[in-house]
């Protein structure tokens, strides 16, 4: 079994807080806000009622230009269609 410290050296997170994306994009919260306002930047993740998170995948292809919106899942009865 690997230690402790084997482990968080090989992990890369792959949800990043608002503190994580504004210095990885260089974008303010306000101006994220309004980007997610115009579907100009990935959707964040609610994982709680205080608690919002974003997809590290995401937020790297939105650096590189190669983020495209996508359409959300339509769930209906706990069964993503």
């Amino acid at each position: 079994m690997p230690k402790p410290a084997q482990l968080t050296a090989t992990f890369t997170p792959q949800l990043l807080d608002y503190h994580q994306v504004q210095q990885i994009t260089g974008l303010s919260r306000t101006t994220i806000w309004r980007l997610q306002a115009d579907k100009s930047f990935p959707a964040s993740v609610i994982l709680g009622s205080r608690t919002v998170r974003f997809r590290a995948s995401e937020v790297q292809a939105f650096c590189d230009g190669t983020w495209t919106p996508t359409a959300p899942a339509v769930v209906e009865q706990g069964v993503e269609l």
